[in-house]
């Protein structure tokens, strides 16, 4: 059971960063983005 709730943290975590990582890519150039 803690493997799985590790698991799914890391996933959550993953998700989250990758968005920020997204929302901060769009902010940064949005030239890029529409292209």
């Amino acid at each position: 059971m803690k493997r799985i709730a590790v698991g799914v943290a890391l996933l959550l975590m993953a998700a989250t960063s990758a968005i920020g990582a997204g929302y901060t890519w769009k902010n940064l150039n949005p030239i890029a983005v529409g292209t």
